[in-house]
């Protein structure tokens, strides 16, 4: 889910032209709230598949965004598979069931509409979540790792494949699952998504509240969210609507209907 970082540093230029105006206003908390990477520990919460969270409703999700690059116009396609991945550890005491979410990012043809006929494959990556059920703040949204396929972009086939940069499992007795969207979240507050160094170490701070505005449509209440890590410069930010929305920005990405102008202002918002 965080293997596109780079983009932070690439395209700063084309972040700020496309999203001036669009990301929330407030500016940020001038208290941080550091939450404990212990939340999203299954020794002591138990899960559900069904993730719920106003501001990341995994459970079925279909999301498209589409954005400026320094190599073209990128679209994302964001889908549950409706899939499961389990993990455990030995000291876990029981085994934990994830949905799985892919990711398929392409060099778009100005349709934003993912077709392996006429575009080419970027990146695929498999994340794997699960909501908490229970401890102190339930519906948090947990991150257990994630598969990466990346492509040379010249192909969408297996025989392509070039890397798997990135790719990490809480299964792992050196990994922890992280936190990725809190269960209330507001500005101010700081986590991990990631602790699977040296792979993967992903923070994110909560930075804005406010209206965010993209061709899918104005948003009241999103929140802004900063992603960084001490393995690479640069950063990304990203933004997330309540009620159910979901993603609005992915750095240099908007969210938007799929179809003809899903890249531009043309798109026909819905509330």
């Amino acid at each position: 889910m965080n293997a596109r970082i780079r983009r932070g540093f690439v395209a700063v230029a084309a972040l700020a032209a496309l999203a001036a105006g669009s990301l929330p206003a407030t500016a940020q908390s001038s208290t941080t709230s550091n939450l404990d990477i212990s939340l999203c520990s299954p020794q002591d919460h138990a899960f559900t598949l069904n993730i719920d969270n106003g501001f990341l409703p995994l459970a079925g999700a279909t999301w498209t965004l589409v954005g400026p690059d320094v190599d073209g116009v990128h679209g994302l396609l964001v889908s549950d598979l409706h899939q499961t991945r389990s993990f455990t550890q030995a000291g876990w005491g029981h085994t934990v069931s994830t949905e799985v979410i892919e990711e398929r990012e392409w060099l778009d043809n100005g349709d934003g509409i993912w077709n392996p006929a006429t575009e080419n494959l970027l990146e695929v990556s498999r994340n794997f979540y699960a909501q908490t059920a229970t401890g102190t703040q339930p519906g948090t949204v947990c991150y257990f790792g994630e598969d990466v396929d990346i492509y040379d972009g010249a192909g969408n086939t297996d025989s392509h494949i070039s890397a798997h940069t990135g790719a990490w499992n809480a299964g792992d007795p050196a990994n922890q699952p992280g936190i990725f969207m809190p269960a209330a979240p507001k500005s101010g507050q700081h986590y991990y998504e990631e602790s699977a160094a040296p792979i993967a170490t992903d923070q994110a701070s909560i930075i804005g509240v406010g209206t965010t505005s993209v061709p899918y449509g104005s948003f009241p209440n999103a929140i802004r969210v900063k992603e960084f890590t001490s393995l690479e410069r640069g950063k990304e930010y990203k933004s997330y609507a309540p009620g159910g929305v979901g993603p609005l920005i992915d750095d240099t990405l908007l969210r938007c209907n799929p179809g003809p102008n899903c890249s531009g202002s043309a798109a026909a918002p819905r509330r």
